[in-house]
């Protein structure tokens, strides 16, 4: 979860990518007031994916498209790891 130049994810996340993604979201405010769009998009698709593959998913098989497929994911993950991909690359 972005929380404007903070983010949230759980203690034992490891997770490089989801990381420099968060990043990204916090780097989108950028957009201002429509932010606040993007943001409840975003954690509105989130948690619809989460249900589509726990409870849909087993019984149409039928995948999801790419997380990246929606433009503001897509920049979130692409200016997340133009900030600080290159940090995580240093420290391996």
């Amino acid at each position: 979860m972005d929380c404007g130049m903070f983010f949230v994810v759980g203690k034992d996340c490891t997770y490089k990518s989801l990381m420099c993604h968060e990043m990204g979201h916090a780097l989108q405010w950028f957009w201002g007031p429509l932010f606040v769009f993007i943001a409840l998009w975003s954690a509105g698709r989130y948690w619809w994916r989460e249900f589509y593959e726990a409870v849909i998913y087993p019984r149409n098989k039928k995948p999801l498209p790419p997380y990246d497929s929606i433009w503001f994911e897509r920049e979130a993950t692409q200016w997340g790891w133009n900030k600080c991909g290159k940090f995580y690359d240093a420290a391996e």
